[in-house]
């Protein structure tokens, strides 16, 4: 009845030949043909979308509340998709990759008036084996995925305190590989060449008619699609279904700051979009920013997924640009020489103390006017416009020291607790991703002291 229904949005010469191509497919495992049997679905139900779920997955918790509590306010259907894991280029540090995943889900949390767990636990092996053992035997639901996460991570025995002295590394995204019986190592791996061939790679993901939505901020881009006339929440926004609970006034009193230390790339577009977002808490708090650039992970050997995601990062930070109103129209990768070119000017303009305009100039250059930053005539525009030197530029073209430099970054910011940029670390409080400076906000209100308030609006949650 309820195909029956969907189905009536179609003629039926459409209705037949959708048939067709599903009975084609649905013999097939392939990873092109799972896309395309899931997009027919799709048409058939304008209201599903699928949620790429893993029990041991702090987020994927958060995430699954969140799409809980949203379908009470709106009807749609959720296809739940088992996954273990992610490939290991997404989390090329293990022993890092699920601290971090849990201190930001815990704010998540936070953030969105959600359930979270007050003691940290890292379940043993068997606990996280007889999730997966059970979860495979049905088809899920929200409130399976909910039960699921709080029976491994409620801790329940003595063995959860020995546990958490163990190294992380050795319990996610490593040991969880390869180990279950054969039909449901099937469904798992099914599950993953669907994730993929739909441009969708992170755990707690949800996907949607061509889109991928990795984290609760995301689903702002998924209201308009999943809304239809005569809806009651046709209006409403992210933020108004899930109210930030952040104390980010600017009426709070605040205090002057040590220095907020930014590790950026220039081939990261989320760097470039947090620009706009650093240059106003920079006025608003006369904080000073400390730059710390790195090689992109290509260039340090750590990432070879940049093929698989690509497409989809490019697609989310285009989204996330036309949200906030920053260009981001012509890119032009400057990974290899270009920036090599741009860590070696970097350093040169420090000296002057000319790093910040720089950094945002050449960031511009590649994210927004699409410029090879590799090429001289390009490079002596934009020295020449800062009234930097273009002979002292052209010897720092040659000078590799600032190769010391990103090394030294690099394991500054592994000892922090991550390895992804951009990170941004003030004081004790360290956030990965320009989707997070809300945090870093929220402890600049806490201070004593009064400064002037010069962009009142930006804090408005």
């Amino acid at each position: 009845m309820g195909q029956d229904l969907f189905l009536g949005h179609f003629s039926p010469k459409t209705v037949e030949n959708m048939s067709r191509q599903m009975r084609l497919v649905s013999h097939s495992k392939t990873p092109a043909f799972l896309a395309v049997l899931h997009r027919l679905k799709a048409r058939f139900n304008r209201k599903a979308l699928l949620f790429f779920y893993d029990p041991i997955s702090p987020q994927a918790y958060v995430m699954a509340q969140a799409l809980d509590q949203l379908q009470k306010k709106m009807p749609f259907l959720v296809e739940v998709k088992l996954v273990s894991g992610v490939p290991a280029a997404f989390h090329p540090i293990p022993s890092l990759a699920w601290d971090y995943e849990w201190e930001d889900a815990k704010r998540e949390a936070r953030r969105y008036g959600l359930h979270f767990f007050d003691q940290k636990t890292i379940p043993s092996k068997e606990v996280c084996d007889h999730a997966y053992e059970t979860l495979c035997k049905k088809d899920l639901s929200l409130s399976d995925c909910l039960e699921a996460s709080k029976t491994v991570f409620v801790p329940n025995s003595q063995s959860t305190k020995k546990n958490l002295k163990q190294k992380t590394q050795h319990l996610f995204y490593q040991q969880f590989s390869k180990r279950f019986s054969e039909p449901i190592e099937q469904r798992l791996s099914k599950n993953r060449r669907l994730q993929h061939a739909l441009n969708s790679f992170y755990v707690a993901s949800v996907y949607y008619k061509g889109e991928s939505y990795w984290h609760i901020d995301r689903l702002a881009f998924l209201l308009p699609k999943l809304r239809g006339k005569g809806d009651p929440v046709l209006n409403q926004g992210i933020n108004d279904i899930f109210p930030s609970k952040l104390n980010v006034s600017p009426l709070k009193k605040v205090s002057p700051v040590k220095d907020l230390v930014a590790y950026v790339s220039f081939n990261s577009p989320y760097t470039y979009l947090s620009l706009a977002k650093l240059d106003r808490l920079q006025s608003q708090y006369f904080v000073h920013i400390q730059f710390k650039p790195l090689l992109p992970m290509l260039m340090r050997g750590m990432d070879q997924s940049v093929r698989l995601k690509a497409i989809s990062l490019l697609t989310d930070a285009a989204r996330i640009a036309r949200q906030d109103q920053i260009g981001y129209g012509k890119v032009y990768s400057p990974v290899g020489c270009g920036v090599k070119c741009a860590m070696a000017l970097f350093y040169m303009a420090k000296k002057q103390g000319r790093e910040a305009a720089l950094f945002n100039a050449l960031m511009q250059a590649s994210w927004n006017e699409g410029l090879n930053i590799a090429g001289e005539e390009v490079l002596k525009t934009i020295v020449r416009r800062l009234a930097l030197n273009w002979h002292e530029a052209k010897k720092a073209l040659a000078d590799f020291s600032w190769q010391d430099h990103a090394k030294t970054h690099e394991k500054n910011l592994n000892n922090a607790g991550h390895w992804g940029v951009p990170s941004f670390q003030l004081e004790d409080t360290l956030v990965f991703g320009q989707d997070r400076l809300c945090y870093i906000k929220e402890k600049l209100v806490k201070r004593k002291e009064p400064l002037p308030l010069l962009y009142p609006d930006y804090f408005k949650s």
